[in-house]
Parts: C-alpha cells; structure tokens; sequence
C-alpha cells in the first residue's frame, strides 16, 4: 500500500496543485469549484498560500525533486512580495487575486502558518532571509500577541497589532477570546521553528505552551478537548472536534520528541485524546467531523480523515496495539475510495457523504483548503514505514 501512497501523492495529489499556479499574477490561484476549473479571480489567503509553501518545501526534502523547490518559491515569492508586512511585521489575511490587501488583519492562527512555512522552506532552500522571517514573527508573537500575566495568546488584531475580537475564528454567533485550534497550529510553529533554528527561546515557549494546552485546553473528565473559551478560559462550546483531538495527539508527540521533553501529563493526554476518538468518533473509517447538526459519522470531511490515519498510526507506533494499526488502515481506505476524487484532474472533495456524493459548498480549493493535510498524511505514511 505505502507504494500506492507513492503514487497518489505524486501522480494525483501534486499534479493538480501544479496546475493552480497563476503565473500572470504569482503565487497560486485562491479558488477552483468542483468542476476543477480554476477561479482566476479567487481571493488568495495568507493562511493558504503559507501551507502550499509547507508542503512544496516538505516534498522536495522527501524527494530532493527541483520542481517542488521551484513551486515552494513560488508561493514564498507571494508572500514576501504581498502578504507580509514589512513595516509592522507579520502576514495580512488576504489579498485579492492580483496581490491588493483587501483584508490587513493580523491573526496568529495565520502567523503560526507563515513560521511553519518559511521554517520548512529554510530547511529545503537554506534560505536565511525565510528563517530571519520566521524568527521575526516568533518575536511579534511573543511581543504583541502573548499576555505573560494571563499566560495567553490573544488572537486577533488589526494591522498594526491593536487587539480586537475574534471574528476570524469564530464559529456562528460565538466570538471566542482563545480557541484550541490557534493554540495547536501556535505549537506545531514553534516545533517546526525549533527544528529550523534551535533557539532555547523558541523551546522554552514550546514547553509554555504545552503546560497551556493541557491545563487549559484538555478536559481530563472528557478525554477530550474544548475548541473554544471566554477570556478566563471558560469553554462556550462544549462539543467535541474529534479531527482537532487526533490531530493534537500526534502534533503533540512530536513537539515532545523535538525538544525532549516528556512530562506524564502530557503523555497521557495525548494517549488519551487518541483513545478517546477511537472510542467514541470513529465509525468503520469515517471520523465524526463534529457538526452539530448532523449524525456522527454522518459526513466525511478531508483533513478530519487524513490527521485521523497519521494519529492513529502514530498511537499504534507508540503502543504496540494493532486496534489503532487496523484503524489507520481502514480510515486510509475509506479515505481513498470516498474523499478521493476519481475523475482525471481531480484531487480530494472537502467533504462527502456516506455514500460518496460531494458537498456542493465547498471548492476542491478554497483559502481553508490547500495541500497541507493530505501531503502530510503521505509523506507521513511513507517516512514511518508502516505498511498500510
């Protein structure tokens, strides 16, 4: 199967995020609808454009194939000629397709995804101006954004750093003050910066905020994460997002073996967190993806099925128990066979139904959907040598 995972990675996944290149305008284009006809006009995110430069940079240290290195510069190219701010420091949220800001918010979520960007892509270019970048937006970070009395990270701000609501990040009425997913994807950053440039700085933030994590974000009772909370960290949402559980649990781990570090607390929280998604949202290969207004297992979302076959197969590593060896299994075959798209020049739908019939609402590439998850799930299967 790994051998499978080869091919669909190189011969379906890259082959239709090469061909989102805008090379009238730079970097790549921001929209293609279901019928995988690129919108020349699509709006063009920082969040997007700094995954696609992840991933290009992460396939071309796999590979060592100069055409990821040259796509990885293209979206590293948009970034610095657009969406970063050189004159209050981080990335704006949005351009339109021809590079105006036409949205000069400053969020972390989406700082956290520049660092991860330009950290991977120093690690394949040695690029130093993208690691003086990433250092640079480490250091606003921690400078405008972190609150050492309250041991938080506010969220969002306008452009030059003001603080304001978090609008960005709010799911329906609820306008949260922290919310778990800026604090897991603040995480991975930092792991990945640490990997890039090895400062004790970066380190002992990454040890700050995984206590932050699980005194804060971990519901011991639950085993289980809230998503989002008021400014004394009271949840306002008590449901659970299986996707952002499994996906923590490996993030986690791997924040730990990076920098040593491996208190039990957070051992059992990432156990926990996995086990409890086996447990109670995971239906046959299909992840609960946490809508409210649907039956569990109902619908099949993408990135929720790809974290979900990389933390269950990083769960199976660390015990030895093959249930989560047979989970990863069936959820990367449920995965391929449903989110799949089949058709020549597709790629994978954001969502599905149970029998396989794609969400209409949704583009095969949209500001939320870039290549980050499902080249990750690949070249994740592929590195740890687990045949699946």
């Amino acid at each position: 199967m790994n051998e499978a995972i080869d091919r669909h990675l190189q011969n379906k996944i890259i082959p239709f995020w090469n061909r989102q290149v805008d090379k009238q305008h730079g970097g790549f284009y921001g929209f293609a609808e279901v019928d995988l006809i690129p919108n020349q006009f699509g709006d063009k995110g920082s969040i997007k454009m700094a995954r696609l430069l992840w991933a290009y940079s992460a396939l071309y240290r796999h590979y060592q194939d100069k055409s990821y290195l040259k796509h990885a510069q293209i979206a590293y190219d948009y970034l610095m000629k657009y969406l970063y701010d050189k004159d209050q420091q981080g990335v704006y949220w949005k351009s339109s397709y021809s590079g105006q800001i036409i949205n000069d918010t400053k969020h972390v979520y989406a700082q956290s995804f520049a660092i991860y960007g330009f950290s991977e892509y120093y690690l394949a270019s040695h690029n130093n101006k993208a690691l003086e970048c990433a250092c640079d937006l480490f250091q606003t970070i921690e400078e405008k954004a972190y609150c050492q009395e309250k041991n938080s990270y506010h969220e969002q701000f306008t452009r030059n750093w003001i603080p304001v609501e978090n609008t960005l990040l709010a799911s329906n009425t609820i306008q949260p003050a922290y919310t778990t997913n800026t604090l897991i994807h603040l995480i991975e950053a930092y792991t990945s910066l640490y990997c890039s440039s090895k400062r004790q700085d970066v380190r002992e933030r990454i040890i700050g905020l995984l206590q932050l994590f699980v005194d804060r974000a971990f519901d011991r009772s639950r085993r289980a994460c809230f998503t989002e909370y008021d400014v004394s960290w009271r949840p306002i949402d008590t449901k659970t997002s299986f996707g952002h559980d499994i996906e923590t649990s490996w993030l986690i781990d791997r924040a730990m073996d990076v920098i040593q570090f491996h208190p039990v607390q957070l051992t059992e929280m990432t156990a926990a967190l996995c086990e409890n998604t086996l447990k109670n949202g995971y239906f046959e290969g299909v992840i609960d993806s946490g809508r409210s207004e649907e039956k569990p297992g109902e619908t099949l979302v993408w990135w929720v099925q790809a974290e979900a076959v990389i933390g269950f197969l990083n769960h199976f590593q660390k015990t030895n128990e093959k249930v989560y060896l047979e989970a990863a299994r069936r959820t990367l075959d449920v995965t391929m066979t449903k989110i799949v798209d089949h058709r020549d020049g597709g790629e994978w739908f954001w969502s599905v139904d149970q029998t396989g019939k794609p969400l209409e609402d949704y583009g095969i590439s949209e500001n939320w959907k870039a290549n980050y998850h499902n080249v990750r799930m690949c070249l994740e299967i592929l590195k740890r040598g687990e045949m699946l």
